[in-house]
Parts: C-alpha cells; structure tokens; sequence
C-alpha cells in the first residue's frame, strides 16, 4: 500500500472516530449499556467490541431508518 492510501485511511478512520466520539456515543453508550445490562459508567472500552457495533449499526438502520448513507453524511 502507498503512503498516499495509508494517509487516506487514516484520515478516514480519524474522521469516522470523531464522527462516533460527537455524535453517535451516547447513544452507543445507552445500547451498550442496555445490550449489556450494565449501567453505562460501568462499561469498558472492551465491551465495545465489533459484534456489538455492527449490532448497533443494524438496530440503527432498523429502527431509526438510517443507512449507510446517512450514517456517512458529512
């Protein structure tokens, strides 16, 4: 992989944590919590595993009609 791709994903992988740090982590807390049956202070970084994610992606898509599309709108 060149470096211009790695700079690429990087960015991208930046932009998609923040994206998830400003706007999509309380909820992602609250499903995690809630999935978990933990309160949410009580959650680890480990519980936020990929399983659980794209768990929270699908109920997203499912129950509040998000896609892909708006998840990745700027």
């Amino acid at each position: 992989m060149d470096e211009a791709t790695l700079e690429s994903r990087e960015a991208s992988l930046r932009e998609a944590i923040r994206a998830l740090t400003l706007i999509a982590a309380p909820q992602l807390i609250l499903f995690a919590a809630a999935r978990l049956r933990k309160r949410p202070a009580a959650l680890v970084l480990e519980d936020l595993d990929r399983d659980l994610v794209l768990a929270f992606l699908d109920e997203l898509e499912e129950k509040r009609n998000n896609t892909v599309a708006t998840r990745n709108a700027h």
